[in-house]
């Protein structure tokens, strides 16, 4: 899955996660490995993310998303965003 083309493609973020969401929810329940290739994208926004990992988390649990999936062309920056959001994630719903 390459996200700049999630992007590219609805040039929205909220519409370009939920795109994902729908692409990756079948393959997650067939237990297979998602690469999400973040080749040409400079960052990764919270809008994008919400949409996209946030709500296969609130279906599937952190553990099994984590699990789920591999990010390749990752640059620092990004790896970062997306480990953080991770955190915060697991922080906000242990408390709830």
């Amino acid at each position: 899955m390459i996200i700049k083309e999630y992007i590219d493609r609805y040039n929205d973020y909220a519409k370009a996660g939920d795109r994902l969401y729908t692409d990756a929810r079948p393959l997650i329940d067939r237990g297979e490995k998602l690469n999400f290739d973040m080749i040409g994208l400079d960052a990764v926004s919270t809008v994008f993310l919400n949409a996209s990992l946030g709500h296969l988390m609130d279906d599937y649990g952190i553990e099994r998303v984590k699990k789920s999936f591999r990010f390749t062309n990752l640059l620092r920056s990004q790896a970062d965003r997306i480990r953080k959001y991770f955190t915060d994630y697991e922080e906000v719903y242990q408390k709830a």
